[in-house]
């Protein structure tokens, strides 16, 4: 090479991709609520060959050799079997290419809310793919989302990596009416549920929703509540949330002092919404009436007819 000094190589393109390993961690007892999001992590490597890591598969502000554009989710219930890729989404962070591995600790990830509500999705497969300039492939594909044959795909027509299942529901907020005596206290329960398929129920694992009582208002104004000319004080009792209900107390305002409260949510978490006014958009909160000097009647009274 006459007075060359110094001969570059450049860079060394991987025979392929392995996924050494991968976990994915709900946000609550198993099952992360749609529109909340989870976390997955993952290691990625890439070798040649021999199977030894190409370490110069890295990446660097002066010389990206990592040729991946992409690291893409897909996932697919098998009950029913349905391609739901497309209402995942997550970041790819080219940077994490460091000497032919790629490390994603805690990876955020996030399964959007359909119109309508469906699922539950229990153990919905998750998968992934490298998507490589070169085309580079990951390495033992299992899974096919795209015609919803996961685990049933030719090894070569495979497009994606499971790399394990997680459990989805699209969840709301409800509250409940409540009425009685102005001489004794009251209380209004408040539920997180889910859509089981068929209709909505409490969702009895939920036992790490926060609430607290500053996300409500009681009649637009905060406590004591004016009732008559006495008041009611608000409070949250068994909180935490356990087996998905709360309950908002109200303490009785007294003799003569009859009159509702009406409870509204100020804020709260996005995935608890539900399009209780029935415009189509999932962006409400429920709303809850409690009433003092209004009787139930005696339980023992089966049919009662006025005569004129």
């Amino acid at each position: 090479f006459g007075n060359v000094d110094e001969f570059v190589i450049g860079r060394f393109v991987p025979d392929h991709f392995t996924l050494l390993s991968s976990s994915i961690t709900p946000t609550c007892n198993g099952f992360t609520y749609m529109d909340q999001v989870f976390a997955v992590s993952y290691q990625i490597e890439a070798k040649n060959g021999l199977n030894e890591v190409t370490k110069n598969y890295h990446y660097s502000s002066s010389n990206n050799y990592a040729k991946t554009s992409e690291i893409v989710f897909v996932a697919e219930s098998s009950s029913p079997s349905n391609d739901l890729s497309d209402r995942l989404s997550t970041l790819y962070d080219t940077t994490l290419w460091i000497n032919g591995s790629y490390q994603a600790n805690n990876s955020d990830i996030l399964f959007s809310r359909a119109p309508s509500a469906d699922g539950a999705y229990d153990d919905l497969n998750l998968g992934l793919k490298v998507v490589d300039t070169d085309g580079v492939l990951l390495a033992d594909l299992d899974m096919l989302a795209a015609d919803n044959s996961n685990a049933n795909c030719a090894p070569a027509a495979c497009f994606e990596k499971n790399i394990g299942t997680t459990n989805i529901r699209f969840g709301r907020l409800t509250m409940d009416n409540a009425h009685g005596s102005e001489l004794i206290a009251l209380s209004s329960p408040v539920y997180t549920e889910y859509f089981n398929n068929s209709g909505f129920v409490t969702n009895t694992e939920d036992s790490c929703t926060a609430i607290n009582l500053s996300q409500f208002s009681f009649n637009g104004s905060v406590n004591p509540i004016a009732v008559a000319s006495g008041h009611s004080t608000a409070s949250i009792v068994n909180t935490p949330i356990s087996a998905g209900q709360i309950d908002l107390a109200f303490t009785a305002p007294g003799t003569g002092n009859t009159g509702a409260i009406d409870i509204n949510v100020n804020s709260l978490f996005e995935w608890l919404r539900f399009d209780w006014d029935g415009d189509g958009n999932n962006d409400d909160f429920p709303t809850a009436r409690v009433t003092f000097g209004i009787y139930k009647g005696n339980q023992k009274q089966i049919y009662f007819r006025e005569v004129y």
